[in-house]
């Protein structure tokens, strides 16, 4: 989410391009929810007017790229990581090691652990005693 808003066009004109492009980041439709477009019309307004965040090349994508990360350990590659290491399979804790080491950069053959988790992986949860 945050690293695709990096990339919004700073103009109020741009709103609704600008929550197409978020819609397609998570998965899911915002603009029913009046308060999406309230915070975009906002966003959109400061990023206009605030030299900092002017423009997609400016400053305003690299500082968000540098506090997002593009690769997040999420739940479903951990628990596919245990499950294998408790099968004496250890590939995947060193590849999600690798990974999460650089998780600001973009790495070759990693587009798989960028974005939303998989449908399948929606239901998974975490608690304290896994």
């Amino acid at each position: 989410f945050w690293r695709r808003l990096s990339t919004v066009h700073a103009t109020a004109s741009d709103g609704p391009d600008a929550l197409r492009s978020l819609e397609e980041a998570l998965g899911t439709q915002l603009a029913p929810h009046r308060g999406w477009e309230l915070w975009m019309a906002k966003y959109l307004q400061r990023c206009a007017t605030d030299p900092d965040l002017e423009g997609v090349t400016g400053h305003r994508r690299l500082r968000m790229d540098h506090a997002n990360p593009l690769y997040v350990p999420r739940t479903h590659l951990l628990q596919l990581a245990a499950k294998r290491a408790s099968q004496k399979d250890f590939s995947k804790v060193w590849q999600l090691l690798d990974l999460f080491r650089a998780p600001f950069q973009m790495q070759p053959d990693a587009e798989q652990y960028e974005g939303q988790p998989p449908d399948w992986a929606r239901a998974l949860r975490v608690s304290c005693s896994s």
